[in-house]
């Protein structure tokens, strides 16, 4: 009997999904080195939901900032590797919060809008393997969407995925762009038709352009 469900718990396990079995871990280390104290605390969740949309197990948390690490982005690609190893994670995600500025009143003219500007950089198999840098205002993000995750999603659209995760969705289209989707329908299929959409997606000038021919 025993045998018999061992076999049972075998094939069960082989018919189940890959991500179901495991996922790629990845190690987050966050550097704030903007003014404002508060940024980690608003950009790190948006980083978390990010990545594991893309199908990672996020490794974070007070363990891993106990490891004192001051400037992840600084890492060599080997001392990566061993923090990697420590926690047990493929990857290693370091990101750093360049500017992070709240809505100001200026004297004169319209409000100044909540900015945020940040830099990444990965690391796996003792080697850098993508690094990014974005920077965003609000006045470019629909204001039903917060800031910081419109300029999180836009920073790491790039970064590949997990193994085994879905190459694209409709819902990372809405995250990536902060903008509604162009029409409702299946899945998008690839990263190519998601670039041709963004371009789709942008709008030029919304007045006349006028250019004065010099005079022969």
């Amino acid at each position: 009997m025993a045998a018999h469900a061992t076999r049972w718990l075998i094939l069960l396990a082989l018919l189940a999904p890959a991500s179901a079995l495991a996922s790629e871990r990845i190690l987050l280390l966050v550097e704030n080195r903007s003014e404002n104290p508060a940024a980690i605390k608003e950009i790190a969740p948006f980083l978390s939901a990010s990545l594991a949309r893309k199908g990672y197990e996020v490794v974070s948390g007070p363990e891993v900032e106990a490891a004192g690490v001051q400037h992840p982005e600084g890492l060599t690609p080997q001392a990566a590797a061993t923090l990697g190893q420590k926690f047990k994670a493929q990857t290693l995600l370091a990101v750093t919060v360049r500017f992070f500025l709240d809505p100001q009143v200026r004297n004169r003219g319209p409000e100044a809008g909540k900015a945020v500007g940040l830099t990444g950089k990965a690391f796996g198999a003792e080697r850098v393997t993508w690094r990014n840098a974005r920077g965003i205002v609000d006045e470019a993000v629909p204001k039903n969407r917060p800031v910081a995750a419109v300029a999180v999603s836009r920073l790491l659209w790039s970064l590949p995925k997990a193994p085994g995760a879905p190459v694209a969705s409709n819902d990372e289209w809405d995250e990536m762009t902060g903008a509604q989707r162009l029409a409702r329908g299946p899945e998008v299929p690839d990263y190519d038709v998601l670039i041709e959409r963004m371009r789709a997606a942008r709008t030029g000038p919304k007045f006349p352009l006028h250019i004065q021919k010099a005079a022969r």
